[in-house]
């Protein structure tokens, strides 16, 4: 039987995780969103902010529920939880209108990619948080699965934080490297978490987050195929 410590310490893991992306995310997204207005960044759009408050909503969210998970205070985290669906599909929703009224620029990006690469790299992203946040919806009732994809959900959304965290090292120009591979640190984390407390990976660990490390391998030589660039996204934003 599993012991009251047992479970605690299991809480408290996922408090941690929770606690890290969160910070994270504000740092990488500080100079661009939380403290535009102090930096030379460019000005944020409406869509842009309601992005942004989305995305700070969910990581809100994921923070309070990993809090009341630890108290006990399950009914409180189901009823949160509602909102945090709501949160989650707006993020998603915001994600792709962005992608879709940018499509066209035909303008690097801020990381100094093309807009086509970068508009993979967006894709990418929100498929990831969406597909794992509608699998984490249908295991609401097997708690080691929802919160595990829950949690991958939210690393799978970093890519844009990490790269924005790299910048702060380089100046100017693509990066050496897809920073997306950030996301092992936190995966990681996860796979010894399950080691230390199940003896093993967890489906989810091994699935997600070896399915996700997987496409961070690939993703950038898909972005810049002639395949991707020449074929797939005249047809997408019809030009």
């Amino acid at each position: 039987m599993e012991t009251a410590s047992r479970r605690r310490g299991r809480s408290a893991f996922f408090l941690g995780l929770a606690g890290a992306l969160t910070v994270t995310a504000l740092v990488g997204f500080a100079r661009s969103f939380y403290l535009q207005p102090l930096f030379d960044a460019p000005p944020l759009t409406t869509l842009l902010i309601v992005h942004g408050v989305a995305a700070t909503a969910w990581f809100a969210t994921l923070t309070a529920q990993a809090v009341l998970a630890r108290r006990g205070q399950i009914g409180l985290h189901r009823t949160v939880g509602t909102w945090g669906w709501l949160v989650a599909l707006t993020v998603a929703l915001s994600a792709v209108a962005i992608i879709v009224t940018t499509a066209t620029d035909g303008v690097k990006t801020t990381s100094g990619l093309p807009e086509s690469v970068g508009m993979f790299l967006q894709i990418g992203s929100v498929s990831w948080f969406s597909g794992l946040v509608l699998l984490a919806w249908r295991n609401t009732r097997r708690p080691d699965y929802h919160k595990r994809l829950i949690a991958m959900a939210t690393i799978a959304m970093m890519a844009p934080v990490f790269a924005r965290i790299s910048r702060l090292f380089r100046d100017g120009g693509p990066p050496p490297f897809d920073s997306a591979y950030a996301a092992s640190v936190f995966i990681a984390a996860l796979a010894w978490h399950d080691w230390r407390t199940l003896g093993r990976l967890h489906p989810v660990t091994l699935l997600a987050g070896g399915g996700y490390l997987a496409f961070v391998a690939v993703r950038m030589p898909i972005a810049r195929s002639e395949v991707w660039n020449q074929t797939i996204v005249p047809v997408l934003i019809g030009g």
